[in-house]
């Protein structure tokens, strides 16, 4: 599954509580291709349901995927910068240091 840089998962994190999330949901990522076969992703909240990947951070799950995604996104770190006010994530490909400085899935 993908990395997710510290500061993407404290984006996500507050994201989390400032839904009012409550036990047993997180933020799905879903993997796609667009018209042109290039990958994208959605982020929406969600239930966790049973076989999903588990992305954890600071002891709660922030990011869920299922299997097809999870391999999809493999080798992926999601990242975030925030322009005019706003949070805007992004995907580039797993660096060396990723693993390292970033947090990958739980289960």
């Amino acid at each position: 599954m993908l990395v997710v840089t510290h500061h993407a998962a404290v984006v996500l994190l507050e994201a989390s509580d400032g839904t009012g999330a409550v036990a047993g949901c997180a933020i799905r990522v879903r993997a796609f291709c667009n018209a042109t076969g290039r990958l994208e992703v959605r982020l929406e909240p969600d239930e966790i349901a049973e076989g999903d990947r588990k992305v954890v951070f600071d002891g709660r799950v922030i990011l869920i995927a299922d299997a097809e995604a999870a391999a999809a996104l493999s080798g992926r770190t999601l990242t975030v910068d925030h322009r005019d006010g706003q949070a805007k994530f992004s995907l580039r490909k797993t660096r060396t240091q990723d693993a390292s400085t970033g947090v990958s899935d739980g289960e």
